[in-house]
């Protein structure tokens, strides 16, 4: 039986002039409008969102919560 993938954000946040992100961000859909509220406070910071496709094993190393 093959994987089924499931789909998720990834937001890459970048300030001017940089040609890479400094922060990233992985969400699942339903979590994509508390993270895009627009409620940046620096100056000169965007973001790009980009949708992937992931494995299951993948979506649990990213949202599982460990208790270490």
């Amino acid at each position: 039986m093959i994987p089924k993938q499931r789909l998720i954000y990834r937001i890459d946040v970048f300030r001017q002039g940089t040609p890479h992100p400094f922060d990233r961000v992985y969400c699942k859909p339903e979590n994509i409008k508390y993270w895009l509220s627009g409620q940046i406070e620096e100056d000169e910071v965007y973001w790009t969102v980009n949708t992937l496709l992931v494995t299951p094993q993948k979506w649990v190393n990213l949202f599982s919560v460990s208790a270490d």
